[in-house]
Formats: C-alpha cells, sequence, structure tokens
C-alpha cells in the first residue's frame, strides 16, 4: 500500500509539472503587464491610479524593486509622504538601494524659506512695516522624486538611474546629486554644460541645484531649456518657484496652476499656489514698536496698514495711518502721517507712488525701473523729520527733495547690490549716503548660510545736532554671515556683522538682526523683527536697538 502512495504521488507531480510551469510563465507576464501598465500612469501623470494599482501588483511581485520605486514616488506625489517613506525604506539592501536611499533622504530635508536681513541699517519691514519678503528656498519632500525615470523590468539588468550610461563627467554630476552637493553640481553643471550635452533629467537636477543655492536666473535660463522635453512639468514647477521667492506672486499662480493641471497630484506646486494666493490676499497689518540709542533718542511707534491687489495682482494699492513719538532729553513730539502707495507692476517702468501728509505738510515720490538693467531711480520731497529719527527734526518741520538709485546684479558669482541718494535738507543741509554689498554664490556653510561683504557711507555739508550728519565723513566697511531657516508657515532668520573704518568718523563697528514669522493660520501671521548695533561716531561710542512687532490678517 506505501508503495502504491508513492507511486500515485509521483504521477500527481509529473502530471502538475509542466501545468504549473506554464502557469508560472502566465502569471510572469501578467506581472510585467502590470508594472508597465503602473508606469504609463505614472508617465501620463495619473499619479493616484499608478499607485493604486502598483500597490496592487507588489502583493504578486514583492521581489520587483523598480516597480516599488514607481509606487513610492506617485504615493509621494499624491501627499501620501509616510506611505512612500515605508516603500522606500523596504529597499534598503537591494540593487537600487542607493536610488531609495537619496530618495528617502529628500523626504526628510525640511523646506527653507529666505528672508534677508539688513544689519548695518534697520530691515526694511521695519521702516517699512508693508514690506514683502523676497529670497530663496531649498529643496522640499517632492524635489527628490522630480527626475521621472524610465521603467526597466526586473530580469533586464540594474534598474533605477543606473540605466543611462553617462560618460564620466555626467556620471561625477549625477553623483553630486545624490550626495546632496547642490553648490558644486550647479556650478560644475553650468562648466560641463559648455561643452557637453547633458541629458534632460541631468540638466533638470543641474537647474534645481542652482535654484535651491540662489543662482535664481542661471536656474531659469536653465529651466527654459527644459520646456520642450518630457520633464516640461518639472521644469514649469521650478519657474513657478523661483517667481514667487523673488515675491512675483501674480506671475507664480498661473504657472502653478498650469502645473497642477498637468500633474494634480503635485503637493509642492499645490503648496506653492496656497502661499502664492496667499500673499495676493488683501492684508491689514498692525504694527508697535520702537527703538532707542545711546544719545538719547527714543521712539515709539505705532501703524496700521491695508493692501490690496487689482488686474491679476499687478496693480497694488496700500494705504496706511502711523503715529511716532519722539523724545530725547531737550525735546519731545508726536507726530502722526498718513500714506498712500500704488505701484502698476504691468505698465512701463514697473512704477510706484507714495504720497503722505503730516497735517503740516504733503510729501510725495515715485520709483520706475528706467533702464533695461534692474536699476531704479527715485525722486521727490520726503518727511526728513521722520526719516531722520529725531524730535528735534520733526519738531522743526524739516523735509527734503531727493534723487537716488539702486541696483541689485545676479550672476555665476553671486549678487551685488548698490545705492546712493542725495538729499536736499529744507534748512539748507545736503547729505549724501551710498551701500554696496555683495553675496557670493559661494556656501560652504550650507544651503541656510550666506556669506556677506559690503561698505555703507554718509557725508553732510555741515554737522547739526537735529540730525545725523557727519561733515566729516562716514564711512565703514563690514562682512558679516546671513542665515535662513523655515517652511511655507514658519520663517527664522539672523545675522551677524563685523565692520572696521574707511574714513572719516567711523569706526569699529559689530551688529546683528533677526527675527521671526509665522503663520498661525492662512489668515493670521504674527511677525518680529530685532535689531542692534555698536559702532563710533565722531570719536564717540554709538550705540542703538530696535523692535517691531507686527500682525496681520488677510482676507478672502
Amino acid at each position: 500500500m506505501r508503495y502504491c502512495l508513492i507511486a500515485s504521488v509521483a504521477m500527481a507531480l509529473c502530471v502538475a509539472w509542466p501545468l504549473s510551469s506554464a502557469h508560472a510563465q502566465t502569471a510572469t507576464a501578467a506581472q510585467a503587464a502590470g508594472a508597465q501598465e503602473v508606469a504609463k500612469l505614472r508617465g501620463d501623470g495619473r499619479h493616484a491610479d499608478a499607485a493604486a494599482l502598483g500597490l496592487k501588483e507588489l502583493l504578486g511581485q514583492p521581489w520587483n524593486h523598480q516597480l516599488r520605486l514607481l509606487v513610492a514616488d506617485s504615493l509621494q506625489r499624491t501627499g501620501r509622504a509616510s506611505e512612500a517613506a515605508a516603500q522606500l525604506e523596504a529597499l534598503e539592501g537591494t540593487p537600487v538601494a542607493a536610488e531609495a536611499a537619496q530618495r528617502l533622504s529628500g523626504l526628510r530635508v525640511p523646506q527653507q524659506s529666505f528672508i534677508p536681513a539688513t544689519v548695518l541699517a534697520p530691515a526694511p519691514a521695519l521702516a517699512s512695516p508693508g514690506g514683502r519678503p523676497m529670497g530663496v528656498a531649498g529643496p522640499t519632500s517632492e524635489d527628490a522624486t522630480l527626475s521621472p525615470f524610465r521603467y526597466v523590468p526586473a530580469d533586464q539588468g540594474a534598474p533605477g538611474n543606473n540605466e543611462i550610461k553617462r560618460p564620466p563627467v555626467q556620471e561625477a554630476l549625477f553623483k553630486l546629486s545624490l550626495d546632496g552637493n547642490y553648490q558644486k553640481l550647479g556650478t560644475d553643471g553650468l562648466t560641463a554644460m559648455k561643452t557637453e550635452k547633458l541629458d534632460d533629467e541631468l540638466r533638470l537636477r543641474v537647474a534645481n541645484s542652482l535654484a535651491w543655492t540662489g543662482r535664481l536666473r542661471e536656474a531659469e535660463q536653465t529651466y527654459r531649456g527644459l520646456l520642450t522635453t518630457p520633464y516640461a512639468a518639472d521644469a514649469r514647477l521650478g519657474q513657478a518657484n523661483i517667481q514667487r521667492w523673488l515675491g512675483q506672486h501674480q506671475a507664480a499662480v498661473p504657472i502653478y496652476k498650469e502645473v497642477l493641471t498637468a500633474r494634480p497630484g503635485s503637493l509642492e506646486a499645490a503648496t506653492g499656489l496656497r502661499v502664492s494666493q496667499r500673499e495676493l490676499r488683501p492684508v491689514t497689518r498692525l504694527t508697535l514698536g520702537g527703538s532707542t540709542d545711546s544719545d538719547n533718542v527714543e521712539r515709539r511707534y505705532l501703524g496700521v496698514s491695508h493692501q490690496w491687489r487689482e488686474d491679476g495682482g499687478k496693480r497694488i494699492w496700500e494705504v496706511e495711518a502711523s503715529g511716532v513719538r519722539d523724545t530725547s532729553t531737550t525735546h519731545y513730539f508726536n507726530h502722526p502721517e498718513a500714506v498712500v502707495r500704488y505701484t502698476a507692476l504691468d505698465w512701463r517702468f514697473q512704477p510706484s507712488f507714495e504720497v503722505s501728509a503730516d497735517g503740516r505738510s504733503l510729501y510725495a515720490s515715485a520709483t520706475g525701473a528706467f533702464t533695461d538693467l534692474p536699476v531704479w531711480v527715485t525722486a521727490g520731497r520726503v518727511n526728513w523729520g521722520r526719516m531722520s529719527n529725531n524730535p528735534r527734526a520733526l519738531y522743526d518741520e524739516l523735509s527734503a527733495y531727493t534723487l537716488g538709485a539702486r541696483a541689485s546684479f545676479d550672476g555665476s558669482l553671486g549678487n551685488l547690490s548698490v545705492r546712493g541718494n542725495h538729499y536736499s535738507v529744507s534748512d539748507g543741509n545736503s547729505v549724501q549716503t551710498g551701500a554696496i554689498r555683495y553675496v557670493p554664490s559661494w556656501r560652504p556653510l550650507g544651503p541656510s548660510l550666506r556669506l556677506l561683504v559690503g561698505a555703507e557711507m554718509r557725508t553732510a555739508k555741515f554737522n547739526t545736532s537735529a540730525y545725523w550728519s557727519p561733515d566729516q565723513g562716514y564711512g565703514v566697511g563690514y562682512v558679516g554671515l546671513l542665515g535662513d531657516w523655515g517652511t511655507e508657515d514658519f520663517s527664522v532668520f539672523g545675522s551677524i556683522e563685523r565692520g572696521w573704518r574707511l574714513f572719516g568718523d567711523a569706526g569699529k563697528a559689530a551688529s546683528a538682526a533677526g527675527g521671526f514669522k509665522y503663520w498661525i493660520s492662512d489668515d493670521w501671521a504674527l511677525g518680529l523683527n530685532l535689531w542692534a548695533m555698536n559702532s563710533m561716531r565722531a570719536t564717540v561710542p554709538y550705540k542703538a536697538r530696535s523692535g517691531y512687532l507686527s500682525l496681520e490678517h488677510r482676507w478672502q
């Protein structure tokens, strides 16, 4: 009986073997077809469908590492970052571990929002609470998967980006991308593109690296060259980010919408659109604070402003009412002021106008870009007493006619900004101010920290105690460090500088600035700006401090 049973089992195995082999071949073909369908859905931008089908297919072929990469990518692009991370972690120890690790690292890199701070003088946001921050942001979680990769069945060799056989120079560039060395990748990538034809994926990585390290003009040019490639949506996303970082939200919104039409599951495009649309909404801002210095001059400030936009965000109106209380050992003065500002971004020269009144006099100025270069010229009559931060100047009702210019140039070596102003004061004096600052693109301390070097000067026809007027001149050079960290809804910035005498009454100087902006919700935000400096004026030590707190509400 035992031998009959063994013979029966053997006969059953012999009959079943060819049947199971045929079934296995059919299953393998079906699995390959399923993986190809996932790749097709992803290529069509249908990431939700690709993720759903891919997760189902993985149940039958968990060994298909390339399919798992596709699934992780689609999960991330539909906002399911934690599920994407789980899929990528499952690839540890596989042939695609390096690619998975790079993408997983990208998921864990927090987005950064850069808001520059001026140190040797109060930041513009302090003097003009309605000012807009502008800057650059670092890589986000979606950026790690911007590059669509071709699907290669598991039985056709090494998957992932290694499928593209690149020359040694380009392979070195790709390794820089995997290592997160964006500064060097941007620089070396631009050099390589002059002599070699980089594939589209590598050009996108170079463009992203340029953007993340602040080289926006070069990034924009590189993105533009990708608009007719399969990476067009990624390039347009990069262009939208650049417009947003520059504060040009009215230009960023339609590009984000275009990207979302082509890629509905793009988390980064959706976030960028939300932030830019938030910035374009009407805003009411309440600001309070003040300043004090070692000359016993104190200022207390309270102001409220309301800003709104027209014509798709290209026409900007702002009204502001504020009051200051300036005191010194000999003078005391309260000063109210009302201001109306208007900017037309769609007009030639992109002019802006400002008219203000304090109950005693009327002031007006205009600014425009009068050349094809990034050069802006300002002319008008200003309230010199308010600008001087001195109660005696306010009491004397001092005004000034001004003519000034400012320019900012971006290049592969960094950003160079210059400004100069001449003031003809109503007391017969004349004051000239100027500054130059250079921020190199080289960031040895990481993308969040930037070096800077510059100089500031001030001269006057004669000296008066009503305001700072160094008739012997004042010139200081400085070096410093700027730092910025944050997300779309929270940002922190700080800076430190160390200065030395160039000429005149100047001496050693040191300054620091810092602050934050926190979005309590999409409607409410809280901000803080602090500034302090120590220097020499007319061989006498001088100190100054200021702090401003703002609360703003965005209207629907």
